[in-house]
């Protein structure tokens, strides 16, 4: 569950990442429009990642709800930090990572 958490928050991020309006206030820039693929790309593969975890984890009735449910709360987090700390989402971003491969091995162990 943990995982599945934590690769939804990584892509809710690479989402808001993926607008310019927010790629701009993070990195101070606007994106060039392969950028945004490669960031919407991303986003969308680490949802999809995280919908995998959930059927892995539960059972195929249930998996679809806990994985909505676990992706609205992991949506608040990147809303919030763009609204009102833009700067620190690469940092979010960088230890969700990590926090999300060391779940991951932690489960494959």
């Amino acid at each position: 569950m943990v995982a599945m958490f934590l690769l939804a928050l990584l892509g809710c991020c690479f989402l808001g990442l993926s607008l310019s309006r927010h790629h701009a206030e993070v990195r101070g820039r606007f994106p060039r429009p392969a950028e945004e693929t490669r960031w919407r790309a991303g986003g969308w593969l680490f949802l999809a990642l995280s919908l995998a975890a959930a059927f892995l984890r539960t059972d195929i009735t249930i998996a679809p709800v806990e994985w909505v449910a676990l992706t609205t709360v992991a949506g608040l987090v990147p809303v919030s930090i763009l609204t009102w700390r833009p700067r620190w989402l690469p940092l979010v971003m960088a230890v969700t990572s990590f926090l999300a491969i060391a779940t991951l091995l932690a489960a494959l162990a």
